[in-house]
């Protein structure tokens, strides 16, 4: 069950939800992960398993520096797939698939996410969704007066 209260709530488990996870994890945070699908991986796996990445194998690596295992030079979907599934597991990633965001609520110092799962109570929240670098803030029913800012527009940590 998901509801209740969570340190740090993440809508999507593609890659950079997952990866966002691994960092809260990296913090002494427990995140818990919540996607719409019945999979993690994002855009992954509504593509043709066989499609290949554009960049060499090795310049696809997760932040804990694994990358698809496969031969050739380029990763396949399925072979991205199946490293994100390998590291969502050996980073003990909670994942809670099938349960999408509905709305989105302030309550004191807390967010309150709603799911058709119940409700999930956090401090801290990231929405992960989006395919490659697009800016998207997706709107939610309910209020937020706080800052809603797109990682696309972060500093990398140095």
């Amino acid at each position: 069950m998901v509801a209740g209260t969570h340190e740090i709530v993440i809508v999507g488990a593609g890659p950079a939800g997952l990866c966002a996870a691994s960092a809260a994890l990296r913090r002494g945070l427990r995140p818990l992960v919540i996607e719409r699908s019945e999979r993690i991986g994002g855009l992954w796996h509504r593509v043709a398993p066989d499609l290949r990445c554009l960049s060499p194998r090795h310049r696809d690596r997760l932040v804990d520096g694994s990358h698809p295992l496969g031969p050739g030079d380029r990763a396949s979907a399925a072979e991205v797939l199946a490293a994100l599934e390998t590291f969502a597991e050996r980073e003990g990633i909670e994942v809670q698939l099938e349960t999408p965001a509905t709305s989105l609520d302030p309550h004191g110092a807390e967010l309150v996410l709603h799911t058709p799962r119940g409700e999930l109570r956090t401090r801290r929240l990231i929405l992960a969704c989006g395919e490659y670098s697009r800016p998207w803030v997706p709107e939610l029913p309910g209020h937020f007066a706080g800052a809603a800012v797109h990682s696309s527009c972060l500093q990398p940590e140095t």
